[in-house]
Parts: C-alpha cells; sequence; structure tokens
C-alpha cells in the first residue's frame, strides 16, 4: 500500500466540518473487529466487494435481507446466497491472537444435499494458497459449520469434515431463519484450541448461555494447525444446497457480536460499518479506489493512503486520541480508546 505523510499540512475544509458539526460521529472498540452486512445492490457478486473467491464455479450473489428479532445486525442491506457446487470466497479480519472469538450470523437453510460434510461457513488464517499468490500450504480453515444432507440439521467440527459432530431430531426447519454464533476459544499451546457453535430460532437471553448446541470441540493432533483466526469464508460445496447467510458480525466478545453492545458505544458502531479498529490501526473497507485521509483532532493531516476496492489498513500506529476520517465523500470521527 502506498502511503504518504505529511505532519504540517493544515486540512482547512476539516476545521469547517468540526466546527459546524457536520460529521458522522461513532466510536469504535477493540472488542468489535468487523461487520458485514451485505449492504449491496440485489444481484451483486461478492467478488464485487472485496471477497475473493478460490474455487471456481457458480458465483456468491446478493439477495434480499434476513431479520432476527433482538439480533442487532437484522434488516440490515441484503444477504448471500450460497447455491450449487460454486465458488468458495473468503475475506479477512483483523488478527486476533488471544482470548475469545465470536462470529454471529443469520442463516435460512433453503435446500440441502450430498453426504454429510459439506460445510459452508468456517474461520480462516488470513494466509492466501500458493496458487492464488500467497505462501500458505496449509488451508487452515477452523471451526468449520455444515449443514445434513436433508438440510434437517447443523454440524460442527474443528477441522475434519470425519469428525463433525451434528444437531438430531430434525432440528432445523427449511426456509426458517436462525442465529448462529461460532466461538473460537485461542488456548495457549498447541493443538488445543476449542471451537463451539449456538444455534437459536428466538432470541431468548442476552447473555451468552452455560452450554452451547454444539461443543466445545478441542483441536487434536489429527486435525488442522490452531490458528489466530484473521479471516472468514462462504463455501457452496454441492449441487443441491441453497443456503442463505446474512448479517455477519465478528468480535472479541459475545455482547459486541450479537447485541452490539462494547465498553465504548454499542449499537452506533453500525452507522460506519466500513471502519474498524484492531491493535491501534484503522481498517477501513472501501468501495471504490481511493485517496483515504487521516487527520488528528486539531485538522493536521497524519497521512493520505491510497486504498484498493476492499479491506484495507492504514499503515500508520496511532496513540489514544480522536481522529478524523474522510471517505467517499464523508467524513468521521475516530476514538481510539
Amino acid at each position: 500500500m502506498r502511503i504518504l505523510y505529511d505532519m504540517c499540512k493544515k486540512a482547512w475544509s476539516f476545521h469547517v466540518f468540526f466546527l459546524a458539526g457536520l460529521f458522522s460521529v461513532f466510536t469504535l472498540s477493540a472488542q468489535e473487529i468487523w461487520t458485514e452486512n451485505f449492504d449491496y445492490n440485489i444481484g451483486d457478486l461478492l467478488t464485487e466487494h472485496g471477497w475473493i473467491a478460490n474455487v471456481s464455479g457458480e458465483p456468491a450473489m446478493v439477495v434480499s435481507g434476513l431479520s432476527f428479532d433482538g439480533y442487532v445486525a437484522t434488516g440490515i442491506g441484503g444477504a448471500v446466497q450460497l447455491e450449487g457446487d460454486g465458488e468458495a470466497v473468503y475475506t479477512p479480519f483483523p488478527k486476533v491472537s488471544k482470548g475469545s472469538v465470536y462470529a454471529a450470523f443469520l442463516v435460512q437453510i433453503n435446500g440441502a444435499g450430498g453426504a454429510n460434510g459439506q460445510y459452508f461457513l468456517h474461520l480462516w488464517d488470513g494466509e492466501l494458497p500458493t496458487w492464488m499468490g500467497g505462501t500458505s500450504t496449509k488451508f487452515d480453515y477452523d471451526a468449520r459449520v455444515y449443514c445434513s444432507n436433508d438440510g434437517k440439521n447443523i454440524g460442527l467440527s474443528f477441522s475434519d469434515n470425519q469428525k463433525a459432530l451434528y444437531t438430531t431430531s430434525d432440528f432445523i426447519d427449511k426456509y426458517r431463519t436462525y442465529l448462529m454464533v461460532l466461538k473460537y476459544e485461542v488456548v495457549p499451546g498447541n493443538n488445543n484450541d476449542k471451537v463451539s457453535l449456538y444455534v437459536f430460532d428466538s432470541m431468548t437471553s442476552e447473555v451468552e448461555p452455560e452450554n452451547p448446541t454444539l461443543g466445545p470441540i478441542v483441536s487434536t493432533s489429527g486435525d488442522k494447525d490452531d490458528i489466530f483466526p484473521a479471516g472468514i469464508g462462504l463455501r457452496q460445496g454441492h449441487q443441491d444446497i441453497n443456503i442463505i447467510v446474512d448479517g455477519i458480525r465478528v468480535a472479541t466478545s459475545w455482547e459486541a457480536a450479537v447485541l452490539g453492545k462494547t465498553s465504548d458505544i454499542g449499537k452506533s458502531t453500525l452507522e460506519c460499518p466500513r471502519i474498524w479498529l484492531s491493535e491501534n490501526k484503522i481498517w477501513v473497507s472501501s468501495l471504490v479506489a481511493e485517496n483515504v485521509y487521516l487527520y488528528n483532532i486539531t485538522g493536521e493531516q497524519v497521512a493520505v493512503q491510497y486504498c484498493n476496492v476492499g479491506k484495507n489498513v492504514l499503515d500508520v500506529s496511532l496513540e489514544s486520541g480522536i481522529y478524523l476520517i474522510k471517505m467517499s465523500g464523508k467524513t468521521y470521527k475516530v476514538v481510539i480508546p
């Protein structure tokens, strides 16, 4: 990424915005890592919005969104339809190297097929394989979520399809929307991380249940390596599947992922879901290739960086304080705690 520093240049336009109170105000918290509400035009492809395809086939496409009462990301934008034996798509998020990662999302199962072992969502270590220009040869796709071949049960494994655990007794109703929360626990040491899955047909509690629907499943020596979660993947693995996924929220606490509550501001983070904070660095998701401008609260330009379409990290270390970001013709206030 190309970045230019100009610590002395004054940004008079930002003084005008600041004094007039015209900028959008929000605060970022280290608890909320990344969100995807698929707030794009119906029929758009995910690869047009920063997602990476590593398996060819029918593209993952944006459709109408899902709703679930009580979930903070309900009814925002569209959703993605996973249909047929098609693309597998991935997107990175800021790496988490300790504690727990919660990935909450809405799911509607409309069709399924093939043998058990067809996972449709997983976490990822963020490393690209060699045949995509990266360096990884491990394909560490952990915390895999499955749909049974009849579409009536949900499964979970750490990374081995043959070891997946499934719900029983026709647990899932087709065409019904469920809230699922995938939990990955980073445990010190090797081959001992844990994954769990919570499934809800209604919001019965605002706190993390004592017992998950599936798991916790502990990594073993026969599984893929433990990872520091740094991305999420969606997979279309069989010609008969038809699964809709919506409202993905990744955070380091249950409250932030499911309710949008963080130690700083809670739901107002959703005012700009294309900007988030990790390890005191600011990440932006650009809808177009553009320059993104960063200023301190006095109006001094800290950096300007050219960002490509998709996820970008502003390559500048920042101290705690208030900063202003200008992107896509709008100005935002960002508080780094």
